[in-house]
């Protein structure tokens, strides 16, 4: 599945959900997500409340009021991501 991630410094990142466990949501790079369906299961942990249903809009506003690290807009765009379930 498909996510935009919340990282550090509220970084967004297109990511693909590789698994689950410990109350983690593990992603992975869709670049490198092929070799993670081979059986290697190379991904990085994050807390549920930071993961969203990816929506490319969303994706796209998120990446440019990163850019110009305009905060007020950041909060805005993340309080309108959808967690996933």
């Amino acid at each position: 599945m498909r996510v935009i991630t919340r990282a550090y410094g509220d970084v967004p990142l297109d990511r693909e959900v590789i698994g689950q466990a410990n109350g983690l949501v593990y992603v992975a790079n869709p670049s490198t997500v092929v070799s993670t369906e081979t059986g290697e299961r190379v991904g990085v942990g994050f807390p549920r409340q930071y993961v969203f249903r990816f929506e490319p809009q969303l994706f796209d506003s998120l990446n440019e009021a990163w850019e110009r690290r305009d905060l007020a807009q950041l909060e805005s765009l993340w309080s309108r991501a959808q967690q996933i379930h």
